[in-house]
């Protein structure tokens, strides 16, 4: 599918009002997975092959696994599912409905928007040895890696705050909740119910190291310095030193695998 079918559709949705720029940045956003989906896909080429899974079908995955979101700005001015659409689902029915995956054979089909419908899931249940859990996990990683970028510059002092980035967390430079940290420290996925400060959020995205499933996805991590990125803003105990720690050795691990 040429990429500029996709582009045309996401810029039907400009309209000259405020809210152009939450298209823009969810069309730059989808661009860049895609790039990383195949940018992973390159590295676990072997991989891939063993399980029949191509480069194209991986970085279609990374371009189309946000379909949905212009359709759901548009009708409830938010990207917050929990108060508007899953916006997985939605990225299936207008996938299908813009019949952007009609090059494919029904069978890359399905597999392109299996991996799609579970990229936003808290847990992935097809197994890794097989296309789809394997695929799914790849566009994960590959999400995980741009949103960390959007998220570090959006938490910066000086960084994008736009207005339609609402998070339901109160600022405040010191306060967490004690349970989100040990969630961390216990290798545990963070509920989302539980984030009450911006910290929390922050806390969350370290979790996620927990969620990376691909060796070259721990590199990535390791090479930007996400961690790092992320400690640094957070408050300076034992306790958020301590998960650094676990974190790091967790990336470490992750990272020499094969």
């Amino acid at each position: 599918m040429p990429v500029e079918l996709f582009e045309t559709y996401c810029r039907s949705f400009l309209d000259g009002s405020e809210g152009d720029l939450a298209y823009r940045v969810k069309l730059d956003h989808s661009l860049r997975v895609r790039d990383e989906a195949a940018r992973l896909a390159k590295i676990h080429a072997v991989e891939l092959d063993r399980l029949g899974v191509s480069a194209e079908t991986a970085a279609l995955a990374g371009l189309l696994h946000d379909a949905g979101r212009f359709e759901q700005f548009r009708r409830f001015q938010t990207f917050n599912d929990r108060v508007s659409v899953n916006h997985a689902t939605l990225s299936v029915r207008v996938i299908r409905r813009e019949n952007f995956l009609a090059h494919l054979s029904p069978a890359g089909q399905r597999l392109v928007l299996g991996a799609i419908m579970l990229h936003n899931r808290k847990i992935v249940r097809s197994p890794a040895s097989t296309p789809l859990g394997y695929l799914a996990r790849l566009l994960r990683d590959a999400d995980k890696l741009d949103i960390y970028r959007v998220m570090l510059d959006y938490f910066t002092p000086g960084g994008d705050r736009h207005a339609f980035m609402t998070l339901d967390a109160k600022p405040h430079a010191t306060a967490y909740t004690p349970e989100v940290l040990d969630d961390v420290l216990a290798g545990r996925m963070v509920d989302y119910a539980r984030l009450c400060w911006e910290n929390d959020f922050k806390l969350l995205m370290l979790a996620w190291v927990h969620d990376l499933n691909l060796p070259g996805t721990a590199k990535a991590f390791l090479e930007r310095g996400f961690v790092g990125r992320v400690l640094s803003l957070l408050p300076d105990n034992p306790d958020v030193r301590k998960a650094g720690h676990i974190l790091a050795d967790t990336l470490a691990r992750r990272a020499e695998e094969t």
